[in-house]
């Protein structure tokens, strides 16, 4: 069995070339430490994500592909083999933790809480901001934080966590929350939505496990769709 499988859902841009370098490193990088590098296109996410956590078997087969761990790396995330080594020396009792990044301009981290009262009032649920993170990264350099639900941009989930779940692993999960402010002003509304793929595996994961995804805060990648500095 492979030590670490990276799982990389390429979206219909392809991967920009200022990151092949990046690629090169880690292929080199995975053949001297018992890993592979296993991708696809052409997926909606959703779809992309049970197809590699699968190794590509997908409904007919739903063990996780041979791996201790699956290392989740989207297609316009820019990393280094240090982060990738970083994520890795984490204590393995931690079996689902995650670097982070923004998801624009803003402030915003791709890491957060679900918490409806909040939802109720904002119309979405509460992010963490990039400015709390880096704070946290500077006061304890090696502390993780736990958090309802993460991106999975960098992201590494030991097997053991799909074998407890259902497949698909990945669902849009239908949300239904009630008694949420009208933009439009009047009476209050009741939204229906489905999550992400990956805040759903978040909350799936909680419900069959018990354990949330924990963000290293000192661990930014960038991230294409954003400035990042």
């Amino acid at each position: 069995m492979l030590n670490t499988v990276f799982l990389i859902p390429i979206d219909h841009r392809g991967i920009h070339g200022k990151l092949f370098e990046q690629y090169l490193d880690l292929h080199s990088w995975c053949a001297k430490n018992n890993s592979q590098i296993f991708t696809c296109n052409g997926l909606f996410l959703n779809f992309a994500r049970n197809f590699l956590a699968t190794g590509g078997r997908g409904n007919y087969d739903t063990r996780p592909i041979e791996a201790e761990w699956l290392f989740w790396i989207d297609s316009d995330i820019q990393f280094s083999i240090d982060q990738i080594e970083y994520l890795h020396r984490i204590d393995p009792k931690h079996k689902f933790v995650t670097g982070w990044y923004k998801s624009d301009g803003s402030d915003t981290a791709m890491v957060g809480k679900w918490d409806e009262d909040y939802f109720r009032k904002h119309l979405h649920m509460p992010f963490l901001s990039g400015d709390f993170m880096e704070k946290k990264a500077q006061e304890s350099p090696s502390k993780l934080i736990k958090v309802d639900w993460c991106g999975f941009g960098f992201t590494k989930v030991h097997r053991s966590i799909y074998e407890e779940m259902e497949y698909p692993y990945y669902p849009l999960n239908p949300v239904e929350i009630k008694g949420c402010k009208n933009p439009n002003g009047g009476a209050k509304m009741d939204i229906k939505d489905m999550s992400f793929e990956d805040v759903s595996f978040c909350r799936n994961c909680y419900d069959a496990t018990g354990i949330k995804p924990l963000v290293v805060p000192k661990l930014r990648v960038g991230h294409l769709k954003s400035f990042f500095v």
